[in-house]
């Protein structure tokens, strides 16, 4: 019986594994017919089936960012549970780029989301209950406290970049310093350039990696 429980415990971590791998990286070019190239890799924190790779403190998952638009031109959405990674970039001039920063948030479930423990939430505990059931159809749309999807778009004012390099965007909220947007040359890890965010984080997602919970989300939305 033990060998038994063994088997099953070693197939099922097999199959999470297999299934928990990263989104396939498709490169991507945007050059204009320029003369100078660089690559532009941005930080992405999603599995194969378009879901975050892991929740981390405050119950958030690692940030992810994608590219939106080059110079004022949308780019097209890459083919379902891909990302475009990386990009290539025309060189010797700055770029306005358009990235969306996202992640999965899921609340503390040993906390409430809804008071502080005084003897006004006691009374008002009903009502609120109530009005989260009433309202439960449009919680994950409309409720930055629920579970689900944020995202923001971000207008990154990226210096020239040098023929030939190989640069990573990420996204970094560091301990008693504001979040920015951080470029690294791959080769030598020396931050190029960092440009602080006003976070402004909205409910939901873009792209079609989020899978087809996201696209019932949107059809909903639009039906109303």
């Amino acid at each position: 019986m033990k060998i038994i429980k063994a088997l099953l415990f070693l197939i099922i971590t097999l199959i999470c594994f297999a299934g928990c791998g990263t989104m396939a990286n498709v490169p991507y070019s945007f050059t204009e017919n320029s003369n100078g190239i660089a690559e532009m890799t941005f930080q992405t924190n999603l599995n194969k089936s378009g879901g975050a790779k892991g929740i981390g403190l405050g119950e958030e998952s690692k940030k992810s960012i994608q590219l939106i638009s080059i110079e004022g031109k949308e780019i097209p959405l890459p083919e379902r549970r891909k990302v475009w990674n990386p990009v290539s970039l025309p060189t010797e001039r700055p770029l306005t780029l358009i990235v969306n920063i996202f992640y999965y948030y899921s609340p503390d479930k040993k906390g409430s989301s809804h008071g502080t423990g005084t003897l006004a939430d006691v009374f008002l505990a009903p009502a609120i209950i109530a009005a989260d059931i009433a309202s439960e159809a449009n919680a994950l749309a409309y409720n930055i406290n629920a579970t689900g999807w944020r995202n923001m778009d971000v207008i990154l004012n990226c210096p020239p970049l040098e023929t030939g390099k190989k640069y990573r965007l990420e996204y970094i909220k560091g301990w008693l310093q504001k979040p920015r947007l951080v470029l690294k040359d791959i080769s030598t890890k020396k931050i190029i350039y960092e440009q602080e965010v006003n976070e402004n984080w909205q409910v939901g997602g873009k792209g079609n990696w989020q899978g087809e919970s996201q696209n019932l989300q949107s059809k909903t939305k639009k039906g109303k």
